[in-house]
């Protein structure tokens, strides 16, 4: 019906513009077209005001659709850790329980309850020996003081009272176990073992600093640009600096060097550490190696310092002494030798079930500096002996020396066995 109005209020329009004379159709057409406009205006507003009420019925009506599809989530959720096999259930427990002892660790004191320090030092434990295996050592350095925290805190348990709170259930079944083995650890000295490997794994294949300097600074090196924390870089870096004097200064066995002290590479370690972390700790000073050859010579002339020079020497001796050593070792560069005349000497007797003499001996020394290590000395105490010829007199010394210096190289002497009391300074 309204198309139809529509129509003919148009076609009254038409009539209008044509400049017809049919002046009252023309109005009635007037009419028409003004009534056909206030009904397409009312249905515009009925649209949409339908449409606003159709929206907000939609949205009235999806409200509850999503609550019970929340619902239903919750629901699947709850149905799902119900599905869940009960190894699955355990392994989810356990790894929650984990996570709280691990979080105890650093909180554990005196005052804790015996359950949460067993289940501090039963984590660490097994972390330390995991650690081990694959060679963790940001974890062996940055936890293993809490493994001495929690072990001293577990001794004092009472094993008593340990073990009645296990029987009464206060701890898991899967850690019971190893809540029990506790004292048969430290009865059987695991602790002892754990210690002792832990620091093992830290140094694991580097050469003593002793016997090779080069070695024990490039290994140490290797480990701790392995790591990956700034304090497991530190421990690194302090025992290299402070092994790097003290060998060739203190215990100079070696003759330092810029090579064999890895100085450069030992500056480029530093630079990988937080300078505000290094900030915040002492350090032994990197000293020019300069200055380390100084100190070192000092230092083992005053190893010296212990011999006393008699006043009164066997000059006959010592110059039998000097020709052997030069003789077998033209190289040898002999810093002293020496040994009291026979009659300030003190003698010691070696005597026959009847109490008369076989032979005596004197003791005296020899100083040599080591080939090629300027400055390292070898000093070994010598025994010339005489033997017993009768009435009170003894003949003429031996030469301690015999047999006892053998060449290795051209620039190496070694010490035998045939030494007696031979000693590195």
């Amino acid at each position: 019906m309204e198309k139809t109005m529509i129509f003919k209020a148009l076609m009254a329009l038409i009539v209008i513009m044509l400049g017809a004379n049919f002046n009252a159709e023309a109005q009635i057409g007037k009419n028409l077209l003004n009534k056909a406009k206030e009904k397409a205006k009312e249905a515009v507003q009925g649209s949409t005001n339908s449409s606003g009420k159709s929206s907000s019925s939609s949205q009235s009506a999806s409200q509850p659709q999503q609550n019970s599809q929340q619902t239903q989530r919750q629901q699947s959720t709850q149905n799902q850790s119900q599905q869940l096999s009960p190894q699955e259930q355990r392994r989810i427990e356990k790894e929650k329980y984990l996570e709280e002892s691990r979080a105890l660790i650093p909180l554990v004191d005196e005052n804790s309850s015996m359950h949460d320090r067993c289940r501090a030092f039963v984590y660490i434990k097994n972390n330390l020996e995991r650690a081990m295996r694959e060679k963790d050592l940001d974890f062996l350095i940055n936890e293993y003081p809490y493994y001495d925290k929690c072990k001293n805190l577990v001794h004092q348990i009472d094993r008593d009272q340990l073990d009645d709170e296990i029987l009464k259930g206060v701890s898991p079944s899967y850690l019971a176990d190893d809540l029990t083995d506790i004292k048969f650890y430290f009865m059987s000295g695991g602790n002892v073992q754990k210690e002792m490997a832990a620091n093992l794994t830290l140094t694991e294949g580097v050469p003593e600093p002793y016997d090779n300097i080069y070695g024990y600074m490039s290994g140490m090196l290797e480990k701790g640009e392995s790591c990956k924390t700034d304090n497991a870089k530190f421990y690194y870096l302090n025992l290299i600096l402070a092994n790097r004097e003290k060998y060739t200064v203190e215990f100079p066995h070696e003759y330092p060097t810029e090579d064999n002290l890895c100085t450069e590479r030992v500056k480029a370690f530093m630079t990988t550490i937080s300078q505000d972390f290094l900030a915040q700790k002492k350090l032994p000073a990197i000293r020019p190696v300069e200055e380390l050859r100084k100190a070192r010579i000092e230092n083992l002339e005053k190893s010296l310092n212990h011999i006393k020079i008699p006043a009164s020497r066997d000059a006959a001796l010592e110059t039998k002494v000097k020709q052997t050593i030069l003789e077998r070792n033209p190289n040898a560069k002999i810093k002293l030798v020496c040994f009291a005349s026979d009659a300030t000497a003190e003698w010691f007797y070696i005597k026959n079930e009847l109490d008369i003499p076989k032979y005596r001996w004197k003791e005296g020394y020899v100083v040599v500096e080591y080939p090629g290590k300027p400055g390292l000395n070898i000093e070994c105490k010598l025994k010339p002996s005489q033997t017993y010829i009768g009435g009170g007199k003894y003949g003429a010394s031996s030469n301690p020396i015999d047999n006892s210096f053998t060449p290795i190289d051209e620039k190496m002497i070694f010490l035998n066995a045939g030494w007696f009391g031979c000693d590195y300074k």
